[in-house]
């Protein structure tokens, strides 16, 4: 075998700080290159073609290189999300176009042409099996594994004292699903106990015409913060201050703000449906049974009551979160189940703290 240093994985699209994807990419790599492995796919993005030999392939959805890779029977693995879905749009107001259909149909193609594919959760995984199904199409069950996203535990970590008064229920990500704002925002009508609404991230214009509407009424302005945008660097402060992060996506095909509250010791309500029940229950939250793609009253009550459990039981269910985080969602078991998938060996034994887990093939 060649020296574990000189090792080397194709990653595509090449980590970035630009967008989720790429930061998720980013902490990937910083991970296997703290295992002495050689990251390489800047010049392979935007050409077709890379100088370097590699000893694997790693890639994140269907960028544009991958079907090269394929018909090149190259040894490919691949983490994969969801495809939007028509039924989930139509209720939320939001438009399926033909460009959804066409990166459905690529995504699926990607998945029976890799060689390997990572699910980034349970959840996922099974949306892709009710598509092959109405396609026609067999599932490739026997070269899958769930391998949920990983966060750094060590830069994300808990700090009691950080927490502020009253209590605080946080929202982080881009902005996007009016439906769970107005939930919110009737929620915090009803609770009866001082609290306060701190919204961290970007807004879409349509959002932000809702947050707005809705800062009209003066109590509700009052405690109701937002900030636009905070340094990555800075972004465990604010979960720190959190009481409780509220993630009301339905069918959230992971959150990876939910792992980072978890890691800081919040604990989280959302919804069950969606990848993040599956991490955060049953020590760091509550997950409250819904409707599909449903905000009403059903969901607003039982939101309510989550935050009213957490509310109850603060430090318990705190203490739980980072316990959940410690569990499923370090970087390291993540880069662990990654290279395990590919074949390729995990770290140096000269590196201390790596977990000797295996991914969990389904």
């Amino acid at each position: 075998m060649e020296h574990f240093h000189s090792m080397r994985i194709l990653m595509s699209p090449p980590p970035s700080k630009r967008n989720s994807i790429g930061i998720l990419l980013t902490r990937v790599a910083h991970e296997m290159r703290r295992r002495g492995y050689k990251i390489t796919g800047g010049l392979f993005h935007y050409l077709g073609f890379d100088l370097s030999a590699w000893q694997g392939v790693f890639v994140f959805g269907t960028p544009r290189w991958l079907p090269k890779l394929i018909r090149d029977h190259r040894a490919v693995t691949i983490t994969i999300g969801r495809p939007e879905i028509r039924e989930e749009d139509e209720a939320l107001g939001f438009p399926y176009l033909v460009e959804h259909e066409v990166q459905e149909a690529k995504m699926a193609e990607a998945i029976l042409g890799a060689s390997k594919v990572a699910f980034i959760s349970h959840y996922v995984k099974n949306v892709w099996q009710e598509i092959f199904a109405k396609r026609g199409l067999p599932f490739p069950e026997e070269k899958t594994a769930i391998v949920h996203h990983g966060v750094d535990l060590t830069r994300f970590t808990p700090d009691p004292s950080q927490r502020t008064e009253p209590f605080v229920i946080g929202m982080a990500g881009q902005f996007r699903r009016t439906q769970g704002l107005q939930a919110i925002f009737e929620i915090s009508r009803r609770l009866q106990f001082p609290h306060s609404l701190v919204l961290v991230g970007s807004m879409t214009p349509e959002y932000r015409r809702v947050f707005d509407a809705g800062m009209i009424n003066p109590d509700l302005s009052a405690r109701t913060t937002h900030i636009p945008w905070v340094p990555a660097e800075e972004l465990p402060n604010y979960y720190r201050q959190m009481s409780c992060f509220y993630h009301p996506n339905i069918g959230e095909p992971f959150g990876i703000v939910v792992a980072e509250a978890l890691a800081c010791g919040v604990p989280v309500v959302c919804p069950r449906y969606g990848g993040p029940a599956e991490f955060v229950l049953p020590y760091g939250g509550v997950a409250v049974d819904t409707t599909n793609w449903d905000y009403g009253e059903m969901f607003i009550s039982g939101m309510e009551q989550a935050i009213l459990q957490i509310h109850a039981r603060l430090e318990a269910y705190s203490a739980g979160a980072r316990q959940q985080a410690e569990r499923l969602l370090s970087i390291e078991s993540c880069v662990d189940a990654y290279l395990d998938l590919m074949g390729l060996p995990r770290a140096a034994t000269s590196i201390d703290g790596i977990r000797e887990t295996s991914c969990e093939l389904r």
